[in-house]
């Protein structure tokens, strides 16, 4: 995580003044929305939210599906087991990166390149 700084709300200064000296913030999820998260990852800011006490595994799911959606990079715990299980199984549900479009014609040209330099 690095050098982070714990607030609540605005009580530190902007994003961006706070991006000058840290790397991380960690909010109460309370105060946490999904537009300060993207603000925060907008500043080049990780977003940690505390103190997530879920009082079992189902809200456990209940309290991280949201937060996750989000974007938050990282949760603050007194169950760390509880999240740790809600974090992987969202993780389960996520489609992977599909490659990009251009990937095909980039294969292609490489596979042009190899057969070129073979008749060289």
């Amino acid at each position: 995580m690095g050098v982070a700084q714990l607030g609540s709300g605005g009580a530190f200064g902007t994003l961006a003044q706070l991006s000058l000296y840290t790397e991380t913030v960690a909010l109460s999820f309370t105060t946490t929305t999904e537009e300060l998260i993207s603000a925060a990852h907008g500043e080049g800011l990780s977003v940690y939210g505390w103190t997530f006490r879920p009082d079992d595994q189902t809200g456990a799911f209940a309290l991280a599906e949201t937060f996750l959606d989000w974007g938050l990079d990282g949760f603050i715990t007194d169950n760390p087991d509880y999240l740790r299980r809600a974090v992987d199984a969202y993780d389960d549900q996520v489609s992977p990166v599909p490659l990009p479009a251009g990937m095909p014609l980039l294969v292609v040209a490489l596979f042009g390149l190899v057969g070129l330099r073979r008749r060289v």
